[in-house]
């Protein structure tokens, strides 16, 4: 078996990452340059953030299709990313604008709110290639849904009873996940990470370790900076 697997979430620190590398573990990183400096032979890396994006010249259509498939439950889970010329934007109403220019489309502000993160990981992978086939883009419901025998979970991931489902899901694959939950919850702080943002990122890293003939890729676009635009799943 390889041996590097990653999954990572956004949280107020920055980035709650789940490591596997012959056991499980979670870490806080405040950006995903130092996740791959410290982990630079991982086999894969699957992160809740965009990868690949609109622009003036190419339309991201992506999110509609995962919608559809996280429907009538986690379809709201699912936002559609400002174009790449927006992640500039001065303010919200100047991403509004900008955004509504290129695409014909005002963006949410849930949306807006996370273009910081979506703005690092572009960065990242337009200046570094070769990441390509390294760091790929999922999402955690579409990933739970798969993981219960493709079934979508209707539970809140916030909740104690969701987060006990998630849970349940995960111990398969990662029997020991609730006792390293709990020591990365002891040893930091709840305005830096979440425990549904541990269970999150939890859940991408079991999608990358399914990764050998496991996992199947959702959307078959590439944006005008030649990044692919997919999506991670776990094979059914």
């Amino acid at each position: 078996m390889k041996s590097k697997y990653i999954g990572i979430d956004g949280c107020p620190y920055g980035w709650c990452v789940a490591i596997y590398d012959q056991k499980f573990d979670i870490e806080l990183h405040s950006d995903i340059q130092s996740v791959i400096e410290k982990y630079s032979d991982v086999e894969l890396i699957l992160i809740d953030i965009p990868i690949g994006l609109t622009s003036r010249s190419f339309e991201r259509t992506l999110d509609k299709k995962v919608r559809g498939l996280l429907k009538p439950h986690k379809h709201f889970s699912v936002f559609t990313p400002p174009c790449r010329e927006a992640l500039n934007a001065l303010d919200y109403d100047d991403a509004k604008t900008i955004n509504k220019e290129i695409t014909g489309k005002k963006i949410s502000k849930q949306s807006y709110n996370i273009s910081n993160k979506i703005k690092e990981a572009d960065s990242v992978i337009s200046s570094n290639k070769q990441l390509i086939p390294i760091l790929k883009e999922s999402h955690p419901e579409l990933c739970f849904k798969y993981l219960n025998n493709g079934v979508p979970l209707q539970s809140s991931k916030k909740d104690k009873e969701g987060q006990i489902d998630r849970l349940n899901i995960l111990r398969k694959h990662i029997p020991e996940i609730s006792v390293v939950i709990e020591s990365a919850l002891r040893s930091t702080k709840r305005k830096d990470v979440k425990k549904d943002d541990m269970i999150d990122a939890a859940c991408l890293m079991v999608c990358a370790l399914l990764s050998d003939n496991k996992v199947d890729f959702i959307g078959e676009q590439i944006d005008d900076e030649g990044i692919p635009v997919t999506m991670a799943v776990p094979r059914t």
